[in-house]
Order: C-alpha cells, then structure tokens, then sequence
C-alpha cells in the first residue's frame, strides 16, 4: 500500500476544513440526498460526502456503510485531493497504491472508486465526494460530469451553511460578551471603589484634561461634598490651590515621565497642608492626598516650645522618634511602640541602625548619616519617601517617612515621622491589580471596546479602538465618538445614542472612519449602565467586514446558481427569487414571477396540499429536506422539482418567512422510469440465462456419463493391464471436470434461487451426501461420527443446507491424512430456536495460518498441489450467507480443522417478524 504525500499546503487546507465547523455533526439531509444521487448516476451501492481531518476520512453523508470515519492513510481520498479533477481507479487490486490496502482486501471490498475534489473558492481542497463498487468498472464522460457537478453543490451547500452559521453565532457571542462584560465592570467597579473607600487618605482619579472621575468618601469629607456631586468637575474647581503652578508643574512632570511624583501644599482655604502623591498613567492621574497637618503644626510646635513639641510628638498618630548624632535614639513616642512593637524604655539609647532598619539598608544608612554630619546635605531630610522598615518580630513592611534635622541647645537631633502604609500598599497594590485585570479583559475582545458619559467623553476603551482607528491614546481621550463616524451617518448614530440614554439597547451598522479615512463597516452595538451614578453608555463593535464579503458572494450565487433560490411568506406569495427560479417556471425575470404569482399553493402546486403538509412541517421541525412534487409552469406544463425548505422565526418561534432550494428534477424522474423498465427487462435476461446454464451443463454431463461407463468396462478387460493408469487419469480427470461443473451449478443456483424454508431431517440429509461420497476410494477409510440434537423444528432452504454439508464434509474427505492411524471426520448439530449450530471436524492435513484469510475466495487454492477447482468453500459461503449465517473456522497445520456454521432458524425469524409487525 502506497501512502498519499501530505500536500504542501496541509496547515492551511486543515484550517479551512475546521472554519466550516462541521467535522462530527449530525446528519443533513440535503448531504444525504447528494450521495444519493450519486449512487444512482453512477450505479454504485456505495457514495460518501468524505472531509479529510489530519489523521482521519470522517463522512459527513454517507450510502452504503455504517462507519462514520477510517483512518486518513487508507483513504482514497487523501490521493485523490491531488488531483484537479475526478481521479478514477478501475480496479485497485491492478493498482500499486492500493492492492493491499486493508479496505480493498477486507470490508467494504473495494475494487472501484471515483472521486471529485470538494475545491473551496479561495483553493483549499477538503475532501471528496465519491462513489465505491465492490466490482471493477468503468464509467462514461456524462457520469463525469456528474460527480463534477454534485461535487459543486456539496461546496454551495458548505459555503452557505458557513454563511448562515457563522452570522448567528457572531451575534450571539457579541450579545453574551456585553453582558458578561457589563456585569464584570459593575463588579469590579464596586470591589474597587470599596477598596479606595477604606483607605484614610483621599483618592482622586483625573483624566488626562483634569477632570474627576472618581473621588472617594475622604475626598468628599475634605471639600464637604459628597463623591457623586465632584465627579466630572475639572480639580482646580474642588481645590484652588491646584491650580498653583507647582501643582501643574508636578502633575505635568508625572504625565510626560509616567513616574510618581510628591509635593506638600498648604490650602489656605480649608486650612490644613496636604501631601499629595501622583501616580500616572496614559489615560490620566491617580492622586492620594495625606493630610499632614498634625505633621506640620508639629514641627511648628517642635520650635515653638519643647513642652509643647514632646506633647504632640506624644499624642500624634504618626510614629515620632529621634536620633542624635552618634545615631543613638533618644525619643521614641507611644505609637513607635504601636507601629514597631519595642518600648520606649527598650530603645532609648540604642543605635537606631540595630532596630527598625533592615539589615541589607544599614551600611547605606550609616554611610549616608555621616556623610550628612560632614557636609550637612542630604537628599532625604525634610522630604516624604517611600522605604520599609522592620519591627521586633524582625517582620519588614512598607512606611512613609520624613527627616527633620534640628537644634536643641547645641546639640543636633535629627527627628523622624513614620507612618505605616501597609493597609494603602495593599489598597494601591489591589487596585492596581484590579485594573490590570479590566484593562487585560476589554483588551482580550475581538472587537473594539467603549464606554463614555452623557457627554460624548471617553471613560475606557480598549487596545483595538486605537490599533483600529489609528489614533494614539492621547487622541482619544479627546475625542467623540461621533468623530468616528461621516456627517452622513451621524444622524443615524446620534439616534441610537439618545435611545440607548433613554433606556433603551441598541444595535446598528455603521462605516467606521480610521484616522487615514478607510471606511471600515462594523457592527455596534450599546447599553445603558452606571459609573458612579452617572449614566454611561457601554457597548462593542465587531469588524464585519468578512461578512459583507459573504453577503456579496451570497448575492452572486444567489444571481448565478442553476437551482432555484427564493423567499416567501408562509400565505404564498414571492419575496425575492433568483434567475433560475424564473427560468424553471418559464418566467421571463424574476420579477415577473414575483408579481404574477398571487397563491403559490394552488397556481403553482399540481396537489396545493403538498404545500400546505410542507408549510406544517416547517412549523414543527423549521426545516424540510429533499420534498419531491409535482409543479406547474407558467405554460401550465407539469414538472418534478426538488425542494429543500428553511423556516426563518422570531424570537417567539413564529414563521416569519420561507427560505428554499429548488431543483428541476424532470429529467430524473423520467430517467428513473427508464431505470425501472430496463430492470425489468434485464431480470427477464437473467431468467433465460439461467435457463442456458442449465441446459449447457445437463448437454455436457450427459457424455461425460457415458465415458464415465465405458472407461468402467475398459478398466474390467483383462488383456489390456498396460494402459489401467491411462484409464484411470482420464477417470480422474473426468471426475474433476464432473464435479467442476456440479459446482457451477451450485453457484448459479445459490445465486439466482429464492428461498425455500423446509422442515430439516438433518439425520436424513447428512446419510444421503455420504452416500453421494461412498463411490471415493479412500472413502471406507475415515470413520464418520454423527452427533444431533434436533429436537426443536429447524427451517431453512434446503437446497442449500445441502451444498454448505456437501463441500464441508467433501474437504474433509479430500484433505484427509491417511498416513494417521485413525482417519476420522465428526459431524454435530444442535438446533434450537434461534438457530442451529454445525461443527464439521478433521484430523486430516490442516491448513496453514497464512492460507486461513483467503480460503473463502472463489477459485482460491493454496497451491498447484490442491486439489478441486477452488470453489466449494466460496459456494459454501456464499450459501451461508444467503441464508443470514456465519461460518468460521479454526485449523492447526498437519493436526485438524474445525469449520463452525451458524445458521437462523428461518420459520422461528419469520414469526417474529410478523408478531412485530402485527
């Protein structure tokens, strides 16, 4: 067996068969009908839609087989998407590439096969449609080009099945995504706005034009308002302040670096100092104010007054300690000992480099204290940074931390306010992550994602919107969403914006405008939601693009297929029809068709029921296949056609309209009538032929009879002992050609005869073929023994019951070994009322493993030395098999065969067929 080459294009040929997504699906009846016809042009029994997968043939229509795949290297198939057109094989056991292939050798017995490649519009080959005899033939040019044909269809019929699927699932994947999405966003947006509401500093989120988008609860305490009234108010509005140049310098710094900044900002108004912490990012600004007010009215103090200054070091929330210049700690307050788990009674003199600063920090630390103390400049005093230290436990966490160098008396001190910001870490940390998350799931969808205010501004979007439209991030955060569209279709779009923030949901096709002017159709849609109780619209847009392009080639099939193609209402009357439509029904346009016909049930229908039993069919089942009636064209002459229906519903499963496929098939009826006329014909042939066989064999037999007795009488003339052996050959020889033609006979009788169910006397019919055997030479050597249990009524065709013990017991007599003691043949039989079940037994010569698998064959020997034409045991099979039975066997070279039939008790089948039926 010669394997097909995998073609060059084998990743991107598999491709195209798995976008139709069709591999493993039920049946349809419309691949059905194909194969069908298949079969019956090219008079095979067997025709197959066949796909070909990476490692298998899987049939997606199938006559003939109950298989539903087989592996790809034994496929025809995979040898016949080579070629352009149909490759045919007359014969395979004449064919290297498939001799020995396990499907020709072995069941289903293939001997010929045609095949048409099923070509895709863009070139990829998928697999075939094919047509299988079990006998080698040939087939004429019309056949051709009907495999072509039908082969075609297979292909509309894929392409428009692709078309229609593909559309629906798109819709309904973009209608799971919003929701998904939707209820995603409200979820993350509570987690996070929880999350920023329990954190002690304020919160502010601006984008990139200073407006509020987000302000948590502490931020609305500071400017006494609640969140929701500051959401969309530019910063400077809530805090004067901010328009301070150092804050614009600032928050200019962080956008342009996308690195965080810090700055201390006294607000007259509200009297307190605020910290405030910037975090960029493309789309704006994360601001953390600290109210550090006691941190200044204590430094204040701290100069003020010593009294003063160790009380609110004492009472403040922050941790206050003090170092002196050798680095020994010589004030530690109660809430160091909160925040760092040592007393002050522990620490008070201790170099502050053996307590709270980690130990990979200390060497930096010392190094840069006297450096300081050398040079009294320090990049870290009297500034906010961000660093970790660690507490008693030796456990390290984030704190925020300033140094404030001073002089009491002529001492130096250096003071530091420490505030653990373990709890915001973990907060920044969360919503960090939290967005990530969002950013990573509006970024994952196959289309392009929006969401904005009442007022036309963009809130988020994702990565698509940007690759797709060509502008930058900073573009679209100023932008409309009106701006991607043409004047033309603004109306249109401005519309559904208003509906979708009135409460409604929209869905719309629109060009798409890229920053280079392309025009891009797409499929949006939007819903209402709410983003710190404001109305927002969310919604997505899908490129469809493909599915115009799908829509045209639609249209050009629609306009140039050779079948029929129409829309109508279930009352009967035309929404559209396509040229052939028109042309089957001897209209002269489509048009013409549409505004003639008023009631295609009783203008066009032979019998207008049949519309109406195809119409409650759509109703129950939305689809009807392969409907053959009778029609009438405009000249009022009578046709066949083949229709194939589709109800189209609504949402409440109402008929909206009929789609349908129709097909003239006149031709074929008629043929088919042909078809039926010739088999009648060709069964009379057969009759007589069966009539020639039996008188050519009764004319030969008649002399051979007579030679038989004279050859007899010649053996018994004594004075002629010289030529005994040439007598004897030619016994021989006529013996054989007797039973030659006694197994021809047998054949065409198997063959040709019907049943005919007689009451076995199994004891009766095993004694007469002996007796047909009693005239062998050896036969009086082998010793027969008869085992039988028919005590149940056993039915079968008697006439062949006959032949299957005549070749049986014959084998067992030809093939014995008279060099054993004790030649020796055992027969048994054992009915019931299923079946019967005969073991026929040797001690002879044995047969060879590798002989076993072919010994059923017509005209099979092992070898020159065999005796017999080779036909008995293909007859015995044969007969077996007519009979609905098995036969088996099991041998072991130069010891015994054993042949194991099992036959159906005909009358006891019969009579539970009919109770069934009854």
């Amino acid at each position: 067996m010669k394997a097909s080459e995998i073609p060059n294009n084998e990743a991107e040929r598999l491709a195209a068969v798995y976008r139709y997504n069709i591999l493993d699906t039920e049946e349809e009846a419309d691949f059905n009908d194909i194969v069908e016809l298949a079969s019956q042009l090219l008079d095979t029994p067997i025709a197959l839609v066949t796909l070909l997968d990476e490692k298998r043939q899987w049939f997606k229509a199938k006559k003939g087989l109950t298989i539903n795949e087989t592996d790809r290297k034994l496929s025809f198939c995979a040898h016949a998407i080579h070629h352009g057109d149909v490759m045919v094989v007359e014969d395979a056991l004449n064919d290297e590439r498939f001799n020995d292939n396990p499907l020709v050798i072995g069941e289903p017995y293939i001997r010929f096969y045609a095949g048409m490649p099923l070509i895709t519009n863009d070139g990829y080959r998928l697999g075939t449609l094919g047509v299988i005899d079990r006998k080698p033939k040939q087939i004429n040019e019309q056949q051709y080009s009907s495999l072509r044909i039908l082969a075609n269809q297979v292909v509309t019929l894929l392409n428009l099945r692709y078309n229609i699927a593909g559309r629906k699932e798109a819709e309904n994947q973009l209608r799971r995504i919003n929701k998904n999405l939707n209820y995603r966003v409200r979820e993350k947006t509570v987690q996070i706005t929880e999350i920023l509401d329990r954190i002690s500093d304020a919160f502010i989120a601006l984008d990139t034009k200073g407006r509020v988008l987000y302000a948590n609860q502490k931020a609305g305490l500071i400017v006494n308002r609640s969140p929701e009234e500051v959401i969309g108010k530019y910063i400077w509005d809530m805090f004067p302040e901010a328009a301070s140049l150092s804050f614009q310098r600032s928050a200019d710094t962080a956008m342009t670096s996308q690195q965080y900044q810090s700055q201390q900002i006294y607000y007259p108004s509200y009297d307190h100092w605020f910290e405030h912490c910037i975090y960029p990012s493309p789309t704006g600004l994360s601001i953390y104010l600290r109210d550090i007010t006691e941190e200044k009215k204590a430094e204040i103090a701290i100069n003020k007054s010593e009294e003063t200054r160790k009380l609110i070091m004492e009472s403040s929330l922050d941790a206050i300690l003090c170092i002196n210049s050798k680095g020994e700690i010589t004030f530690w307050n109660p809430q160091s000992t909160q925040i760092f788990g040592w007393s002050k009674k522990e620490v008070i003199g201790k170099p502050l480099v053996d307590t709270i600063i980690p130990e990979r920090y200390r060497k930096q630390h010392l190094a840069g204290f006297q450096r300081y103390l050398n040079t009294q400049k320090s990049n870290l005093m009297n500034r906010v940074i961000e660093t970790t230290a660690i507490n008693k436990q030796q456990q390290e966490f984030p704190i925020e931390l300033t140094i404030v160098p001073m002089k009491q008396d002529t001492e130096e001190l250096f003071c530091a306010f420490i505030r653990d910001i373990k709890e915001r870490k973990l907060a920044e940390v969360k919503f960090i992550a939290e967005k990530e998350l969002s950013d990573s799931i509006i970024n994952s969808l196959p289309g392009v994602f929006y969401l904005f205010d009442k007022n036309g501004n963009f809130l988020r979007w994702n990565k698509n919107l940007e690759i797709i439209s060509g502008y930058s991030t900073q573009e679209v955060s100023s932008m409309n969403p009106f701006d991607f569209f043409d004047k033309d279709e603004q109306v249109l779009i401005k519309k559904n914006i208003n509906k979708v923030f009135s409460g409604g949901e929209v869905e719309v096709e629109a060009n798409f405008i890229t920053k280079d002017g392309q025009k891009i159709p797409f499929y949006f849609n939007g819903k209402l939601t709410t983003v710190e109780n404001e109305p927002c619209l969310i919604g997505m847009g899908i490129d469809i693009s493909r599915r115009k392009k799908a829509e045209e080639r639609y249209r050009t099939i629609f306009e140039n297929a050779l079948e029929g193609i129409y829309q109508a209402t279930k009352e009967g009357t035309f929404i559209t029809a396509n040229p052939a439509m028109a042309r089957i029904f001897g209209y002269d346009t489509p048009n013409d068709l549409i505004t003639s016909v008023t009631d295609i049930g009783t203008e066009m229908y032979i019998k207008p029921s049949d519309r109406l039993h195809m119409t409650d069919l759509l109703e129950r089942y939305g689809q009807v296949g392969g409907m053959e009636v009778k029609m009438r064209k405009k000249n009022k002459e009578t046709i066949w056609v083949r229709t194939n229906n589709l109800a189209v519903k609504d949402e409440q499963g109402n008929v909206q309209y009929i789609e349908g496929i129709l097909e003239d098939i006149t031709e074929r009826k008629t043929s088919e009538e042909r078809l039926k006329s010739q088999f009648v014909e060709l069964q009379k042939t057969n009759h007589e032929l069966d009539h020639f066989v039996y008188s050519v064999s009764h004319d030969l037999r008649a002399p051979l009879a007579s030679l038989l007795g004279l050859i007899y009488l010649a053996q018994k003339e004594k004075d002629i002992h010289s030529h005994q052996q040439y007598w004897e050959l030619a016994h021989h020889s006529i013996t054989r050609l007797d039973n030659f033609i006694k197994d021809i006979l047998n054949y065409s009788r198997n063959s040709r005869m019907e049943l005919e169910l007689t009451k076995i006397d199994f004891a009766k019919l095993i004694e007469e073929v002996k007796h047909n055997f009693s005239h062998l030479n050896d036969f009086a050597r082998v010793q027969i023994d008869t085992e039988i249990k028919d005590d149940v009524p056993f039915y079968t065709d008697r006439t062949r019951i006959e032949i299957i013990l005549n070749n049986l017991i014959s084998n067992s007599i030809k093939y014995q070994d008279f060099d054993k003691e004790h030649p020796r043949i055992s027969l048994s039989i054992v009915c019931s009322e299923k079946n019967a079940c005969i073991k026929a037994w040797d001690n002879g010569i044995g047969i060879s493993n590798e002989y076993l698998s072919s010994i059923f064959n017509m005209f099979y020997r092992a070898s020159e030395a065999s005796k017999g034409a080779g036909l008995g045991l293909y007859i015995a099979k044969e007969a077996v098999t007519k009979l609905g039975g098995t036969i088996q066997v099991q041998s072991q070279h130069g010891a015994f065969t054993l042949f194991e039939v099992t036959l159906p008790n005909l009358m006891v089948c019969k009579a539970k067929r009919t109770k069934s039926d009854g």
